[in-house]
């Protein structure tokens, strides 16, 4: 599987952080995997917490938190689940500027 594509709506500095909704996308398994689900895991520290299955290629998560996320995802079919695919992150939430200075004061 190709690595997921996010979709992600982030917060900005003038706007006070929020949880966000993440998309995730894949390419497809072909047609003779006989996938039945996909799982989609997240990563905490070392360990991958199963978050939901689906049964298509693309997943919406809601009230996600600021932060950095890591994602993956595995194909079922009636016999085997395959290994996670490669992962993908969510940016971390953005550090302030620095060395702000004043270029002009006009009277």
């Amino acid at each position: 599987m190709k690595k997921l594509i996010l979709a992600l709506l982030f917060c900005f500095v003038a706007i006070a952080c929020q949880a966000a909704t993440v998309t995730l996308a894949w390419d497809a398994n072909p047609a003779d995997q006989a996938v039945t689900k996909y799982t989609v895991y997240e990563q905490t520290g070392a360990t991958w917490t199963k978050l939901v299955d689906v049964t298509t290629p693309t997943v919406t998560l809601s009230n996600v938190t600021p932060g950095i996320h890591t994602y993956a995802v595995t194909a079922s079919n009636i016999w085997l689940e395959s290994a996670r695919s490669a992962s993908a992150a969510t940016p971390n939430v953005p550090s302030a500027p620095s060395n702000m200075i004043i270029i002009t004061i006009t009277p």
